[in-house]
């Protein structure tokens, strides 16, 4: 009993007073999964162990952490996790900072769709099974399928801009490249009257001071657009030349408090010409600058997203938007989630449980205490004064 007192005790004390840790106590990049060249998605004998990049704006950081997944995965930010989908398959896992764990399957294995956000669903869309690649799957607490898209395509991107849902780009059937765009409006799809400048696939986008920009390739060169709502315009023509089979694209923002919120292409290549992977900084207009530090993070068909805690205030004279957007490898979480490793919900419920147990047993020890003083004590019975002992030897 004295042993099981001191285990509660402990234990009260030790759970109250481990903070609540935040995964994103700063805006991070966080960079999953990914093969290399003449690797492929399921094959895990020449691959590296499971680390993830961590950029905090200034250096990369690495966490092992082993994936429940294939190597090539859509990732999302979503009710406080991180969530990954395959790329070529149907497994999805989630990640709280401590593991991977393995989650509900989507319904169809697709290859090639887009993931996102949007009006607090996660959404699977697009993508090709053979049969099935115009469908729509969202995910609530389970997944099931929705309107489907008015033009079959994979390899496409998904962003929530303006309260509509965006499926942009990518392809139809063999070598068909496209450059429509199809809307969701919450209740139906319909084909936007206004088509990218021209057809692009491997498409990523994120909102960026209030405009959408999309980065995507055609033939081999990568192109930078943006939307205002109204019209597309052509940002860069070929980004960088040196990447001639680029067949993974990320656009994704960091704000930080130091400076306005910054916007970043990282590209990979699974046939590499020259570079294998390069990560640009926009710099405003149509200039970029290449960041050097790179870590082995960005590559081919890995997911990268941003978490951003809720308590971030971003510089007052940016133009920041809080709407986070997904594209086909880059979705990130919607805007005021925040990633904890022990959530505050569960760490006051483990407080409650354990203070109810320690109340509980006081009671029961006072109760045992008083039921042993009751009782009489072995012999009590056998001990008489003297003059009833008398009276019963005479009797």
């Amino acid at each position: 009993m004295y042993n099981l007192t001191i285990f509660l005790l402990a234990t009260i004390v030790c759970t109250q007073a481990a903070p609540t840790y935040e995964l994103c106590a700063s805006p991070k990049i966080y960079a999953f999964g990914g093969v290399r060249e003449g690797e492929k998605c399921g094959s895990f004998s020449k691959q590296e162990p499971d680390y993830h990049y961590i950029f905090d704006g200034r250096n990369w950081t690495s966490v092992l952490a082993p994936l429940a997944t294939s190597k090539c995965i859509n990732t999302v930010f979503y009710k406080n996790k991180f969530y990954a989908i395959e790329r070529n398959g149907n497994q999805v896992a989630t990640y709280d900072g401590y593991k991977w764990v393995k989650g509900m399957y989507s319904y169809y294995s697709h290859s090639g769709g887009a993931v996102a956000v949007y009006n607090g669903d996660l959404m699977r869309v697009g993508g090709d099974d053979g049969s099935r690649d115009q469908d729509v799957e969202i995910f609530t607490y389970s997944w099931r399928t929705e309107n489907s898209l008015p033009f079959k395509r994979m390899y496409n991107a998904a962003c929530d801009y303006q309260g509509q849902l965006l499926s942009i780009g990518g392809r139809a059937f063999g070598s068909l490249v496209l450059d429509s765009v199809d809307v969701f409006d919450g209740l139906f799809w319909s084909i936007s009257s206004t088509p990218l400048p021209h057809a692009i696939e491997h498409v990523s986008c994120r909102e960026y001071r209030g405009l959408l920009y999309v980065v995507g390739i055609y033939n081999g060169t990568v192109s930078v657009f943006n939307y205002n709502g109204k019209e597309w315009n052509v940002v860069n023509a070929n980004l960088y030349p040196s990447f001639q089979n680029t067949t993974t694209t990320h656009i994704i923002t960091l704000p930080t408090e130091e400076k306005k919120d910054q916007m970043y292409v990282m590209l990979s290549a699974s046939e590499p010409t020259g570079a294998t992977q390069a990560m640009l900084l926009f710099v405003g207009g149509s200039s970029w600058t290449e960041i050097d530090n790179l870590p082995p993070a960005i590559k081919f068909q890995g997911g990268v997203s941003t978490c951003i805690p809720s308590s971030f205030q971003p510089p007052t004279n940016s133009h920041h938007n809080t709407r986070n957007n997904g594209g086909s490898t880059n979705p990130a979480m919607p805007s005021g989630q925040v990633c904890y490793h022990r959530d505050e919900a569960t760490l006051v419920i483990a407080v409650t449980m354990s203070v109810v147990a320690f109340l509980l047993m006081i009671v029961a020890t006072i109760a045992i205490i008083k039921c042993l003083r009751k009782s009489p004590r072995k012999g009590d019975f056998l001990q008489l004064d003297d003059k009833e002992d008398a009276s019963l030897i005479i009797n």
